[in-house]
């Protein structure tokens, strides 16, 4: 089983996001939030397999929340979400993140 921590401000996205995961075989989603801060807190907490995170939360943004783990809790695996299409972001996002977790 694929142990999933859910982040974004809009709980509509988030609630298809986990009907879309959960309606797939071994997967499960453990945990979820709606700022940064949150997302960040569960995912030192519940150790989740994989972590989708939103770029655009309140307070802390993914961003930061990126950096956090890969400081933190290196070892999982994030999926960023972002509605921004500007090549600025994807790059914000890969100097925080360096590669797989090992």
């Amino acid at each position: 089983m694929i142990t999933v921590l859910l982040a974004d401000d809009h709980s509509i996205v988030r609630d298809g996001l986990r009907r879309v995961l959960e309606d797939s075989s071994g997967i499960k989603v453990i945990a979820e939030a709606s700022d940064g801060e949150t997302a960040f807190d569960l995912a030192m907490t519940k150790q989740p397999d994989v972590a989708v995170i939103d770029i655009s939360m309140p307070g802390m943004d993914g961003l930061e929340v990126v950096a956090r783990m890969n400081s933190y809790c290196p070892k999982i695996p994030v999926l960023i979400l972002t509605m921004h299409e500007e090549e600025q972001y994807v790059i914000r996002v890969g100097s925080r993140r360096h590669g797989i977790c090992h």
